[in-house]
């Protein structure tokens, strides 16, 4: 999006290139006031957008972090839980359910 002078006079005209259908079009905007107000419009649409953007990627970070602590949380479990489950005499044959040993006897 920009100024572009066209013609002999030299005039700046606002155009907008954006793609479409893998081709690039170019929006006439007009000049003057009338293209002053759109460009506002346009650069408070992106500022928006990028206040959104913004507000969006630091929420996925904040729940990252929080699954990140989960899994640490679950693995930390799953080792407590296996060397409980093998000190009162299970055991897991290829990481089958777990099962009690033959003989094994509780004092």
């Amino acid at each position: 999006m920009g100024w572009e002078q066209r013609g002999k006079g030299g005039q700046s005209y606002l155009y907008r290139s954006r793609r479409v259908g893998g081709k690039v079009v170019h929006e006439y905007h007009g000049r003057g006031e009338k293209a002053e107000r759109t460009l506002q419009e346009i650069a408070a649409s992106t500022t928006a957008r990028l206040v959104e953007n913004r507000a969006i990627i630091a929420e996925q970070s904040r729940t990252f972090e929080v699954a990140r602590k989960m899994r640490e949380l679950r693995h930390r479990c799953d080792t407590l839980l296996e060397a409980l489950l093998l000190g009162e005499g299970f055991h897991r044959q290829n990481y089958g359910a777990w099962r009690r040993k033959r003989g094994f006897t509780i004092d």
